[in-house]
């Protein structure tokens, strides 16, 4: 019954807004062109949040009543569902387009293999499952958090490709509940499209960032601002307890976010702004902050894996971090590709906005909406910018926790902008139609233009493994490789490593440095107490990204110990360029090498 008296209030497009005080403005039918019958002082406008009535101006005081409520619904941006017919219609057509958008990218990409990143963490998760500790034996560069969120998604929606479309899927659509509660009181179209192109430029982005960890961030991020403003708004603090659940949750898959927290300094002011009480907002934060970080010390501790990891945080993470990094004119450029001439465009609007705004005396990209949400999502963009520039390697996935924030904050701008006048009002309509009409088929045909039929790289591995023995290799084959392939082929035929070391990129730094001494010690003390029967080594190199297996001579001790205890026995190059992404890579190439008195030749 509850439902039904929602839909019918809906059909009649009867809007309440505001909390407490009876701050509230209501109105009915379009047609209907006077104030509520609860507001009868016609010398205020009431602020739809709960704080005093600001008085009206003599330019408000000569407009009709009708004009007046008109205005208050701008300054909260609800206009967009009681301007014009025109714009209503205009909206719903663009709506279903986009929603059309969304369904194909979903029909197009379900097929997608299981490669990337995302392959590694599974591969992780399936270590740990037969009984490698994380850190001590298993040799990785992520944060504990990025395994215990794959290990949910992989008792949830499987361990094959189709799961992790389905994770992908997933995070996408809670990306975009959340952008849309955001901007629930202001803009639902605007949500609506953020959401729609931030799922398409991730797809555009390639196969291999499905279910990134950054997406993951951005996703949580987002779900906690959505949390957060919602205990804000209500004056519920129990929200602020799933805020600080999304917030430590991302700060145990990366700690470039940890200065999410600072949100709760954020509530805590709009709190008192608005006369409540800021203790419990903050307490239940702070208790769901300390939940993931208590479960992930948990991990740690049952693996007795709280040393390794500490070693591996000050040690060998940053002098990962320091290698393959970008100069900064790089990274901003290719920040918020391929979305630079909106940014420009954006920056345009707001500067102009801000003028006419002075002159009108009114608030541009609805300030009265709330003092404190605008400047959240003004740090939530910050955070997003510097971890993005933080990890300096200028990997695509990397700039999702920036474009969630960034395209949410444009459209609900651009939006804004429709409902001003002159070349204001063409600037928003230009830059969202662009949006629909261009960025988002485009975006959508080069997704279609991925070719994930022919998975060629992972073809010939399985062939060769199985030719040396397959199953019964589990346990006796190592990979040298960083992203090229082979422990995409390991997990995908459930054989486990004779080693923890996932990559190797970690032995080939030319000059004598500390982590990587300590790195091939570690190795080199695994490989003399349990030799590998076959090494497969990947002829790509990180981070030079060289083609070729002389990485293998800048250790020459284990160049040597290699060639005289294994045979080369296969030398295979791929025979097709690989459309992955949207750049055209080069065929694979590896070598194996069996162990002496091991299998067979070919």
């Amino acid at each position: 019954m509850r439902l039904i008296r929602w839909f019918r209030k809906c059909l009649h497009r009867k809007v309440e807004i505001g909390v407490g005080r009876g701050a509230g403005v209501t109105w009915g039918p379009a047609e209907q062109g006077h104030l509520p019958p609860g507001n009868t002082d016609e010398r205020t406008i009431p602020d739809p949040f709960g704080r005093r009535d600001e008085p009206l101006c003599a330019e408000d005081r000569a407009r009709t009543p009708r004009e007046r409520v008109t205005d208050a619904c701008y300054h909260v941006g609800v206009s967009t569902e009681q301007g014009d017919f025109a714009a209503r219609i205009a909206r719903t057509a663009a709506t279903f387009i986009l929603l059309a958008y969304v369904s194909a990218y979903v029909l197009l990409t379900m097929h997608w293999p299981l490669i990337g990143d995302a392959t590694l963490v599974h591969y992780v998760v399936l270590l740990l499952e037969h009984g490698l500790s994380p850190y001590r034996q298993i040799i990785d560069t992520q944060m504990p958090g990025a395994y215990l969120v794959d290990w949910v998604a992989m008792h949830t929606f499987g361990s094959g490709p189709l799961g992790l479309r389905l994770f992908d899927f997933t995070l996408l659509l809670a990306a975009g509940l959340s952008m849309l509660w955001i901007a629930w009181p202001q803009d639902r179209f605007a949500a609506a499209c953020a959401a729609t192109i931030f799922a398409l430029l991730h797809g555009r982005d390639g196969i291999p960032q499905t279910a990134q960890r950054d997406l993951i961030m951005a996703v949580l991020m987002l779900a906690g601002f959505a949390f957060a403003f919602r205990a804000i708004r209500r004056g519920q603090a129990k929200w602020m307890l799933a805020f600080g659940l999304c917030a430590g949750t991302a700060m145990t898959i990366k700690p470039t976010l940890a200065p999410l927290v600072l949100l709760l300094l954020f509530a805590a002011l709009a709190l008192r702004g608005r006369g409540r009480r800021r203790l419990p907002a903050v307490l239940w934060g702070s208790l769901g902050t300390a939940v993931p970080l208590a479960a992930v010390f948990v991990f740690l501790w049952r693996e007795r894996a709280i040393a390794a990891f500490t070693g591996d945080l000050f040690g060998m993470w940053p002098y990962y971090a320091g290698l393959g990094d970008r100069p900064y004119r790089f990274l901003l450029v290719h920040s918020v590709s391929p979305m630079m001439p909106f940014v420009a465009l954006w920056l345009i609007v707001l500067a102009a906005g801000q003028i006419q705004s002075r002159t009108d005396r009114e608030s541009f990209a609805s300030k009265k909406q709330v003092d404190w949400e605008r400047w959240a999502l003004w740090f939530g963009l910050a955070l997003g910018a510097a971890s993005y520039l933080g990890q300096r390697k200028g990997f695509p996935y990397h700039r999702y926790p920036l474009l969630a924030f960034l395209l949410l904050m444009m459209a609900m701008d651009f939006s804004a902008a429709t409902r001003r006048r002159g070349l204001l009002r063409v600037a928003g309509i230009a830059a969202l139609a662009s949006w629909v009409f261009f960025v988002a088929p485009v975006s959508l045909y080069k997704i279609s233009t991925y070719n994930w039929h022919d998975d060629q790289t992972y073809s010939m591995l399985h062939s060769d493994i199985d030719r040396l023995g397959g199953p019964a290799l589990s346990g006796h084959i190592q990979c040298l490789d960083t992203f090229s392939g082979c422990i995409n082929a390991l997990y995908r035929m459930r054989l486990v490593e004779s080693t923890g070391f996932l990559a190797d990129f970690y032995f080939w730094t030319p000059g004598r440095i500390p982590v990587r001494e300590q790195m091939r010690h570690r190795f080199w003390s695994v490989i003399q107490a349990n030799p590998p029967w076959v090494f497969i080594v990947m002829k790509q190199d990180y981070p030079s990204l060289r083609t070729g297996y002389g990485k293998l001579k800048r250790w020459p001790k284990f160049d040597t110990w290699l060639n005289a205890n294994y045979r080369m026995t296969a030398d295979r190059t791929g025979t097709r360029t690989v459309h992955i992404d949207s750049i055209a890579n080069p065929p694979v190439s590896y070598r194996i090498y069996v162990r002496d008195g091991v299998g067979s030749t070919q």
